[in-house]
């Protein structure tokens, strides 16, 4: 699931070039959201990708995906309950793009991840990277995040 697929700049490439069945495309604005309809065609994709409008908060579906792909900076963290919802019931990977400050970038993008998982799931960090300088001080990172549900057995006492 893309999340803020914009024009398919990363649907796409997943689309032609994965061996993903199915992908889901949120997108809020409508221009964007008009040439993802047209980039799809194009690539001849439209069979793979589930392209839905408006804000993903709402139009996002639940329980479906493997990976969530968050390719937005400024207030991602917001969104993160969305992708935590969209995520198969089994768990899944959360691909988390953020600004922060260049001393602590890291750190704060684990700590949000892991506020996130609200202890009902079982975070482990896979990847992190920094995309790029985003502004002085600041930089665009990138995190993978693997979220699996906490075990609910019943502890044994002896």
């Amino acid at each position: 699931m893309d999340l803020f697929a914009g024009i398919g700049y990363f649907t796409v490439p997943i689309a032609a070039r994965s061996g993903a069945s199915r992908i889901y495309a949120c997108e809020k604005n409508p221009d964007s959201f008009a040439f993802l309809l047209e980039n799809l065609r194009l690539n001849r994709v439209e069979e793979k990708v589930v392209p839905l409008s408006g804000d993903c908060r709402t139009s996002a579906p639940r329980g479906v995906a493997d990976r969530v792909i968050m390719g937005y900076v400024g207030g991602t963290e917001k969104f993160l309950p969305t992708a935590i919802a969209a995520l198969k019931p089994a768990g899944g990977t959360v691909h988390f793009h953020e600004a922060y400050p260049q001393e602590t970038k890291f750190r704060d993008a684990r700590r949000a991840l892991g506020r996130a998982a609200c202890g009902e799931w079982k975070v482990r960090f896979l990847r992190e990277r920094e995309v790029k300088s985003f502004a002085p001080g600041i930089d665009h990172v990138v995190v993978d995040a693997q979220y699996r549900p906490l075990s609910r057995r019943p502890v044994a006492r002896g």
